[in-house]
This record gives structure tokens, sequence and C-alpha cells, in this order.
């Protein structure tokens, strides 16, 4: 299962802190990275020192949890398309760009998100992904551009992923 496509500067791994002890995710990079580590006692003794650090790194753990619960519901939805158009707009909201299409802005998932990726948030193959998005595609709702995919009718996405709820 893939969780989640993080944008630049995001963090992950916050929860090892709280337990004491080391919290193992597994990331891939897809581009040129920097990565970088924080110790569990220099993190303690500089949230002792800011308690400010303290709260922003309890506010991300927070939501990271937030994320968790309705990744959950998310995957729950019965069926694929509901559980595909939750995933295309959580990453929208994470990730995506604004870019024209047809004279207007529209929101847009850079083609660094694969059919593949969006089948393993999703619960689906990359070739039932493929299908749905092309009845998508048919109905205006989106459009395929460049390995895009470009949000043509937020409401009808966002009405689909609540539907089976």
């Amino acid at each position: 299962m893939l969780h989640a496509i993080l944008p630049s500067g995001e963090s992950f791994g916050e929860l090892g802190v709280f337990e004491e002890s080391t919290y193992c995710d597994m990331a891939t990079a897809i581009g040129p990275s920097v990565i970088a580590a924080i110790s569990i006692p220099i993190l303690r003794t500089l949230g002792e020192r800011h308690p400010e650090v303290r709260d922003a790194l309890a506010r991300a753990v927070a939501r990271r949890y937030r994320g968790y619960v309705m990744l959950t519901r998310d995957l729950s939805l019965k069926t694929l398309a509901a559980r595909l158009a939750q995933a295309v707009l959580r990453l929208a909201g994470q990730l995506g760009t604004r870019t024209p299409f047809q004279g207007r802005p529209v929101r847009a998932i850079a083609s660094l998100v694969t059919q593949s990726d969006l089948g393993l948030m999703a619960r689906g193959s990359r070739g039932n992904v493929n299908r749905v998005l092309k009845t998508w595609e048919r109905a205006g709702w989106i459009a395929l551009v460049d390995r895009c995919i470009l949000i043509l009718d937020q409401g009808r996405l966002e009405a689909l992923a609540v539907e089976d709820c």
C-alpha cells in the first residue's frame, strides 16, 4: 500500500520521538533529495529549550494521525471509483498545482504520480485505475494530458468520493 506522495519539505517518521524508539517508514525519492535526521536526544533537548518546537512536532503527529484516519475511511469505500476519487482529490490538495486548460486554470496532478501509484493508494490495479480515469475523461470530469491529471469538474469527483460513505 502506498500511503502518500509527500511534497518537498514534508517530514515523516515523527512518531518515534514520542515512543522513545525508532519508527521505520520507507520512502523513495523520485528526484534529487536532501535527507535530514535528528536524533531523539537532540530533538528532546531542543524541545525542552524551545517548547514551540515540541508543539510543532505534536501538531505534525496529530496531522499525520488525522491523515491515517481519513485514509482508513477512504479505503473502506465500496467502489474503486470512490476510492480513486478520494486519492485524486487528496493528491490534488497536497501536491496539486494550477495549470491553464482551455482558457481557465484547473487543478493538476503532475506526471510524477503514476497510475500504479494511484492503484496502490486506492486499492486497485493499474488497469482498473486506467479504465476509471478514461471513464472520467469521457464524462469531462478530468483531462489526461502528458501523463498529468487535470481536474475539470471537482464537484463531480467530490460527490463520487462520498457517495458510498
